[in-house]
């Protein structure tokens, strides 16, 4: 969420807008309005760490079945 759109939010309750209105306007969940227009500072959002996929552990296996299977592009893909 951008600054503005928080700040929006903020001067929305503050006028009297119930959390369902302000979430209805800005396309938010009404929870999220509420946590939103009651916090003092913006929030921040941060990337976590990428996951390791479920495929990871069968990934050599793969490559080679699609390299037996003549899809040389998509092995090169799959493989790095």
């Amino acid at each position: 969420m951008e600054g503005e759109s928080w700040m929006d939010i903020r001067s929305g309750r503050q006028k009297g807008m119930s959390y369902a209105e302000i979430a209805r306007k800005y396309h938010i969940d009404p929870r999220t309005a509420k946590r939103y227009a009651e916090s003092d500072t913006r929030p921040v959002y941060s990337l976590t760490d990428s996951k390791p996929s479920k495929l990871d552990p069968y990934k050599e296996q793969i490559v080679i079945w699609l390299e037996e299977a003549g899809c040389h592009q998509t092995a090169a893909k799959a493989g790095g």
